[in-house]
């Protein structure tokens, strides 16, 4: 890369010494030769440049003014002067050097360039931004330029401006999805949300089969509290696919801000059973379902949702362990004990997954599968009383009171709450008990107390 530019900053002398050569006075139209002077300050300006790529700016400095100091209307030196002093962050020197160049050569975009970019680094947005301006009408299809011109009209909050500039770039480089997304933005900065949707008219004009652009316009107005203005789109695209589901998850949302359930309902149920629609969108959604969850029966409604969701997504725990509470909130404790197995099996470390399981293992005196887990729960919570306490009760009723009593007693040193204490005490009074040690049993039976 620096050969390249090394290269091309010395066809910049070639253009100077030709200009130079040209103007001179006395000189013919068709001369060929160049003059001794003019060959001194080539060999200089060469010598500048290759100091200047091997990072020597002080020699580079040195021959650029020798070249200067000899032919003062040399702007190549110049321009070459400002990079040098903006390797070396003397910022105000670069300026003054690029403007000079930019002085001689007013035609040259290179200069300008360069002056703008110098202004940009140093924030200064409010001279880069006419000299963008100039850039780009000199070269209106560099996208570079178009894009630092935006920039600069974006530091200084002038939306409108950027989006006339974002419209070139479109131009140029042709429809972009990031590009659309950075204007609707803008407009919604203006708060203009019908033309932020007309970014994405745009896009349904040009493709009108793609349902991207159909869901993001409807999802711009639901989001923007216009969810009348979505229909039409809802409409639109429901004759083209209508078992898109990304558009039903949208008119999900749309039919639940007009309070028809049973309709938001239904395109829900499309959506959740749908590979494509993450679940993080979707667990939003069923957490409305399941909130009265325990203070009303379950409904068909949320199984529905539920079963949907492990189906479309088994490996998340999520919708199994929704399933699994909804069973258990029925007391069909060996369903929702399935359901929660499940979920362990896809992270193992949620403490209050294994409290449902083994409660409804509890439930269902599945005390040898309890039994079985002992090694992993000691291993996954040392230090849980209630894991202890389940032990301890599994061990009670299979009938091995030494392994039960040793949880117990284990589960008194690990819990400070005064209820779960007595209920504890009681246990190891009944322990006691089936041992045959009445003393002991009635000691901890008024501990219990």
């Amino acid at each position: 890369m620096k050969k390249i530019a090394f290269l091309l900053i010395f066809l910049l002398l070639l253009a100077d010494a030709n200009s130079y050569a040209q103007k001179q006075k006395g000189k013919a139209a068709k001369e060929t030769t160049v003059s001794p002077e003019t060959r001194a300050q080539s060999v200089l300006f060469a010598n500048a440049l290759k100091d200047y790529y091997a990072e020597n700016y002080r020699g580079a400095e040195k021959q650029l003014l020798d070249v200067i100091s000899a032919n003062p209307k040399h702007a190549s030196s110049f321009y070459m002067l400002g990079k040098v002093k903006k390797e070396s962050r003397d910022f105000a020197a670069a300026e003054h050097y690029f403007l000079q160049a930019t002085a001689l050569d007013k035609e040259n975009i290179w200069y300008l360039v360069a002056l703008a970019e110098l202004y940009d680094l140093q924030g200064n947005v409010e001279k880069s931004a006419p000299l963008w301006a100039k850039i780009c009408k000199m070269d209106p299809r560099n996208e570079y330029y178009l894009y630092y011109y935006s920039n600069a009209l974006f530091s200084q909050q002038r939306y409108k401006e950027v989006i006339k500039v974002y419209d070139q770039l479109e131009n140029v480089i042709g429809t972009n999805p990031e590009l659309t997304q950075a204007k609707v933005q803008l407009w919604l900065q203006l708060d203009d949300v019908k033309s932020a949707a007309g970014e994405y008219d745009k896009l349904i004009k040009k493709d009108p089969y793609n349902p991207e652009y159909y869901i993001q316009i409807a999802n711009l107005y639901v989001n923007n509290n216009l969810p009348e203005l979505a229909v039409p789109y809802f409409e639109k695209f429901g004759k083209i696919n209508p078992d898109n589901a990304e558009i039903q998850f949208v008119m999900g949302n749309y039919y639940e801000t007009k309070g028809d359930k049973a309709a938001a309902f239904k395109a829900w149920k499309v959506a959740f059973s749908s590979e494509e629609i993450p679940i993080e969108r979707k667990l939003p959604i069923l957490r409305q379902y399941l909130t009265k969850l325990g203070t009303q029966p379950a409904t068909e409604e949320q199984y529905t949702l539920c079963k949907a969701l492990t189906e479309a997504h088994p490996n998340a725990l999520e919708g199994w362990a929704a399933l699994a509470s909804l069973y258990l909130s029925e007391r069909k404790y060996g369903e929702a004990a399935a359901n929660f197995e499940k979920a362990l099996q896809i992270d193992e470390a949620q403490f209050a997954i294994w409290e449902d399981y083994l409660y409804c293992l509890a439930q269902t005196e599945s005390y040898e599968k309890i039994i079985q887990l002992e090694n992993d729960l000691n291993e996954l919570f040392p230090s849980s009383s209630m894991i202890d306490f389940t032990l301890g009760s599994a061990y009670y009723n299979k009938q091995d009171y030494e392994k039960a009593l040793s949880y117990f007693q284990h589960a008194l040193t690990v819990t400070y709450d005064k209820k779960e204490i007595a209920h504890i005490n009681n246990m190891i009074g009944n322990v006691y008990s089936k041992m045959g040690d009445e003393a002991k049993a009635q000691e901890y039976f008024r501990k219990s107390n």
